[in-house]
């Protein structure tokens, strides 16, 4: 939404007067509470020489391109050996199913989420020397878990 304002110089002319005339009523009655000159006040604050300055008007936002939603499953269903393209390489449990993680990966095979938990699970596991070996997330790499699958691509 785009709003602006239009004003008259009659009405920049009296908007300028009322609040210079309100700072002079301001010093006018601190000057009489503190015990200060009032003329001087005023020269100091420089009420006599009030200018109107105008923003400059903002850029034009250049719109963000539209991200293509990705296609995910409507309720979970059990990783089947198919590995699909453009999704995390990670296995997740989702509702006491394993399933292959539905986010993008970010920079290799795996979400941020995943290769979080691939990291977390690599220090504080040393017993489990595959983990530690490969960095797997919780709950496995594809690649790694079940051997060789096909491609979602290629059935």
């Amino acid at each position: 939404m785009n709003t602006s304002v239009m004003m008259t110089a009659a009405m920049e002319k009296a908007m300028v007067s009322s609040t210079t005339e309100f700072a002079r009523v301001m010093v006018r009655a601190l000057s009489e509470k503190y015990g200060f000159d009032e003329a001087e006040a005023v020269s100091f604050l420089e009420l006599s020489a009030t200018k109107v300055s105008r923003a400059e008007p903002k850029s034009k936002r250049v719109p963000k391109e539209k991200k293509e939603k990705m296609l995910v499953p409507s309720m979970s269903l059990p990783f089947c050996g198919v590995v699909m393209d453009g999704w995390c390489k990670g296995i997740r449990s989702n509702h006491e199913l394993f399933t292959q993680c539905t986010m993008v990966p970010k920079g290799g095979s795996y979400c941020a989420t995943c290769a979080g938990q691939a990291r977390a699970l690599a220090k504080r596991s040393r017993t489990i020397r595959r983990s530690r070996r490969t960095g797997t997330s919780a709950t496995g790499l594809l690649l790694v878990r079940g051997g060789a699958h096909r491609r979602a691509s290629s059935r």
